[in-house]
């Protein structure tokens, strides 16, 4: 499902200063909705007392963060604008193992080397989407530097008998059975828990300690469940470096699950098609806008909130624009742009929305490049024919096998009542055959029957046993 967009221009860089109000940034990202749980209330006065550091972790189990990973960069950034440190740890160690939050089966085993590469692309891509993030603020990114670290560099040489005496002796059995996620697997069909999950609380646990031993780290950052993980590493660090009297020494606060108002988690672990990635090699910028544009009225206020630096006031303007005109979708456009800059940059903004012109007809098909052009097209159907074949087919045999029409007679009947435009020009005669001069960067012709629905003709060099 596509959406067309007004003319509404790109939003100049919000002012960082809305950030430094007063009172307690974990106050001001509860009023966003940003904030499900604390381990204790005592996190609001120390943050303000206090400049530590805060970390958000993510296992490279692939080669792109998802929009659930946002959440957590974005609220990152929140505790960054405050004056915490802030912390990205990739699980370069912990991707080995997998982590049963908030699965009903075991994760797939990885080899090391696909590790590693994920990790290296993990890496860039955070340090990308904080600079955009700074942008989006009007600040520079050196005043918020984001420090990375890989937990295989602290575990390659901690063998295992060491690391059980360190870590596993400080914590409970009874007590890490006894977190949702490992009571989900335990119940799973599959044969439930193995060891091998049942170990990834300890290494978690230990990635909090190791940070707050060498960085000064005091709140982790994850989604809802990852509650157990976190507990779990604030039980440790209390037993190894002894907590004084009823001041913690380390906080846990956990962010919403990502959801439609249906309930499904997006994200790549969910079980349903909506699966969006922050690297353009996964999901193109034109997609990646276009599922925002997509987002539905019951969605776009919560997530404006939660993935945006937009100011609540411009927010809860949008909110009442939407209300009295909802059909001009000005808060899912204020939504796309918004976090398709602070992900993939302004230009990613300007050619998604060059794109969706082009494809409701008020920009020229010309004005795309081949890889644009084959991005907003991808979905629609598409004939695959040998350039010999395509040739000696006249134009009106091409739209009834791209499907555009049922029958010859009614594609020459549709040309003859201008229902067709052929890479975006007139089609006035049906009768002459496909030639050369038809093809758009060689390979492609694009049929067009009313405002909005396409059809692709792409050469390949062996005909396809089926098609459309």
């Amino acid at each position: 499902h596509l959406m067309c967009l007004s003319a509404r221009p790109m939003r100049h860089s919000h002012s960082a200063s809305m950030y430094s109000t007063e009172g307690s940034v974990v106050d001001q990202m509860r009023e966003r909705g940003l904030v499900n749980d604390v381990t204790n209330e005592f996190i609001s006065p120390f943050l303000m007392e206090n400049q530590a550091g805060a970390y958000v972790g993510v296992d490279p189990t692939a080669d792109s963060m998802h929009v659930g990973n946002l959440l957590s960069l974005v609220s990152l950034f929140h505790l960054a604008l405050a004056g915490q440190k802030p912390i990205a740890l990739i699980g370069g160690a912990t991707a080995c193992i997998g982590d049963p939050s908030g699965r009903s089966s075991e994760r797939q085993m990885m080899d090391r080397a696909q590790v590693e590469s994920n990790a290296k692309a993990l890496l860039s891509s955070m340090h990308r989407i904080w600079e955009f993030m700074a942008l989006r603020v009007g600040i520079s990114v050196s005043q918020v530097p984001l420090t990375t670290v890989n937990n295989a560099d602290w575990y390659a040489n901690y063998d295992v008998i060491s690391f059980m005496h360190d870590i596993g002796s400080h914590l409970r059995a009874s007590r890490l059975l006894s977190r949702d996620s490992v009571q989900t697997r335990m119940k799973a069909v599959d044969g439930g828990l193995t060891m091998l999950e049942l170990s990834y609380q300890l290494f978690q646990a230990y990635d909090f300690l190791h940070l707050y031993r060498e960085h000064n780290c005091r709140l982790q950052l994850g989604g809802s469940d990852q509650w157990g993980n976190i507990v779990t590493g604030i039980e440790l660090i209390h037993r190894t470096e002894g907590r004084v009297g009823g001041s913690p020494l380390v906080f846990g606060l956990t962010t919403p699950l990502l959801t439609t108002s249906t309930g499904e988690k997006i994200g790549k672990s969910a079980n349903n098609a909506d699966r969006v990635w922050l690297s353009s090699a996964r999901t193109s910028d034109y997609h990646f806008y276009q599922y925002w544009m997509n987002t539905s009225d019951a969605d776009v206020s919560r997530f404006l909130r939660l993935l945006t630096f937009m100011p609540l006031e411009e927010v809860e303007y949008l909110e009442q624009d939407h209300a009295k005109r909802p059909e001009r979708r000005a808060a899912q456009q204020a939504l796309a742009q918004e976090v398709t800059s602070m992900v993939r940059g302004a230009e990613a903004v300007e050619s998604a929305e060059r794109a969706t012109r082009v494809f409701f007809g008020t920009e020229s098909l010309q004005s795309l490049s081949c890889t644009q052009l084959e991005d907003i097209l991808q979905d629609v159907p598409t004939l695959y024919l040998t350039k010999e074949k395509l040739f000696s087919l006249r134009v009106m045999d091409v739209i009834h096998m791209a499907g555009a029409a049922k029958s010859r007679t009614e594609a020459g009947r549709l040309v003859q009542r201008n229902a067709f435009q052929l890479n975006g020009n007139g089609l006035p005669d049906g009768q002459r055959h496909v030639s050369d001069a038809d093809l758009m960067f060689g390979k492609h012709l694009v049929l067009r029957r009313s405002k909005k629905h396409y059809f692709l003709v792409s050469l390949v060099e062996d005909e396809p046993i089926e098609n459309p």
